[in-house]
């Protein structure tokens, strides 16, 4: 036989290797070197098939152990170590053979080292088939997702509004920890409280701000206010937590700053508006405050106003970011309402001027604030559009619309990880979210909505308070039950991870600690 031999086969290889070590090939009478070689080849190949033979056995008995009679999981690798066999051959006998005889020792050692590595390429083959069969066999050995988000929750504790006040949750279990119940809660859409690192949690009323302590639940303190600063309904005059001090606005032209710790009125600051105060923010020593019309910038330290500037739209809650206020601007006059036909904007703002960097291009229908993350502005509307824009900019990035939900934005959008989540309402009825939408950041793809469909949605009757997202889990009140009984979600991929139905508390708290 040489390389020309066209009667060469690999399915009587054996034969062949026979014919040539005996020399009975009439054609080709062996040499002694060559005979020699190919006894060594022999031996190798028997050996190789009987080492094999043993680690099928071993994965034979493994499974019988564990179980699984069946052999749709695992892998027969004896015919593909014979196609590894007939293939090394081959190229054996396609090589000259002046290369052969001078150099049988290496090659022995080169085939034994091809043997060996194809000896570890075929137990990593067999163990890949042999993986699925011990899982289906032991499914619990690998974390579920849901698993892996209990553990990472297992000691985090969460701060939730509801319409009977503020309570402190489990967010492993949804066990209530405590629960402190304000009377005029329930006039507004109550924002998530506000979390100190004093170990105090605040959360605003019509009219009040009240401490609380994070671990027992105690009032700490609370100041009452001559006038409301939480306008109806969409709670946008938020209190901004800086340091120790607390700022928080009143309606009717006034903000003050407190002590975080004890209540007490550390400053107090008169914007020079022409309208009602609607929203604040701080960035290093100054405070932005804007009225519904107009907006100004005072020195915290001198309380000297610094710019002034008079607007066409309604404003709303200021962003102050890397030295730009970002905000909605609208053209509805009256945020009781959501007007259909009304346009929205998103302005940027010169912190040191006041004067305009930016503005969208009209967007139908309102918005009421807006999500910041990685140099990315997103927003829901109440048409049902959800958009992100660039920062720097304005440019669109990407726009969706999910047919028959609008976004009227009682909350702004939440981002957690690579997912933006929003509360869902049915358009005809604006400021009541009926279910949440997840987003994925990048490009505006519904990764999932709870409950499953708009007309599950309608169906379902949820009326869900602000969420709050944290490891990709999503905790939602459900107010629907009003005062009686309030509903509490934890909701990941879709999915409820945990719900709990919290009882009504029966009467209120002393109002002093």
């Amino acid at each position: 036989m040489d390389r020309k031999d066209r009667h060469f086969n690999p399915k009587s290889v054996d034969e062949q290797i026979e014919q040539l070590r005996d020399g009975d090939d009439p054609q080709s009478p062996p040499q002694a070197h060559d005979a020699r070689l190919l006894r060594d080849l022999q031996q190798l190949y028997h050996e190789d098939e009987h080492r094999l033979e043993q680690i099928w056995e071993r994965l034979n008995v493994r499974a019988r152990e564990h179980g699984d009679t069946s052999s749709s999981n695992v892998v027969d690798i004896q015919p593909y170590q014979q196609r590894r066999w007939q293939e090394e051959l081959r190229q054996t006998w396609d090589e000259p053979a002046a290369r052969v005889a001078p150099a049988r020792g290496g090659r022995r050692m080169q085939r034994l080292g091809l043997l060996c590595a194809e000896l570890v390429a075929l137990l990593i083959i067999g163990s890949l088939f042999f993986m699925p069969a011990l899982f289906s066999v032991h499914p619990s050995t690998a974390p579920t997702l849901i698993q892996k988000t209990r553990e990472r929750l297992s000691t985090h504790d969460l701060y939730m509004s509801t319409v009977q006040g503020v309570m402190s949750v489990n967010s492993q279990s949804g066990q209530v920890n405590w629960t402190y119940p304000i009377p005029d809660y329930s006039l507004g859409l109550p924002i998530s409280p506000i979390v100190g690192n004093n170990g105090l949690v605040y959360a605003q009323s019509q009219d009040s701000i009240y401490a609380i302590n994070s671990e027992t639940g105690a009032l700490a303190w609370k100041r009452t206010f001559p006038s409301q600063i939480s306008p109806y309904p969409t709670s946008k005059a938020r209190a901004v937590l800086v340091g120790n001090s607390i700022y928080i606005s009143v309606v009717f032209m006034e903000v003050d700053k407190l002590d975080a710790s004890t209540g007490a009125i550390l400053s107090r600051y008169k914007p020079d508006l022409n309208t009602n105060i609607v929203g604040i923010a701080i960035d290093n020593d100054t405070l932005y405050s804007f009225g519904a019309f107009d907006m100004c910038a005072i020195n915290l330290a001198s309380k000297q106003q610094i710019w002034y500037k008079s607007l066409n739209e309604s404003l709303g809650i200021p962003h102050v970011v890397d030295g730009v206020i970002y905000t909605v601007a609208s053209s509805n006059e009256n945020w009781l309402t959501v007007d259909p036909g009304s346009t929205s904007y998103i302005e940027a703002f010169d912190i040191r001027s006041g004067d305009v960097v930016w503005q969208t291009s009209a967007i139908q229908g309102n918005v009421t604030d807006i999500a910041i993350a990685d140099n990315v502005i997103y927003i829901g509307a109440t048409n049902g559009t959800l958009t992100a824009y660039t920062m720097r900019t304005g440019a669109v990035r990407w726009s969706k619309t999910l047919a028959g939900i609008g976004f009227s934005g009682a909350a702004a959008p939440q981002l957690d990880g690579g997912t933006l989540y929003i509360s869902a309402e049915d358009p005809r009825m604006y400021y009541q979210p009926i279910g949440i939408v997840a987003l994925d950041i990048g490009n505006g793809r519904t990764k999932w909505q709870y409950p499953a469909s708009l007309q599950a949605m309608k169906q379902a009757g949820h009326l869900f308070q602000p969420p709050i997202a944290q490891h990709g889990v999503v905790f939602v009140n459900d107010s629907m039950r009003g005062l009686n009984t309030t509903d509490i979600y934890a909701l990941i991929d879709g999915s409820v991870l945990w719900h709990k139905t919290i009882p009504p508390t029966p009467s209120f708290p002393p109002p002093s600690p």
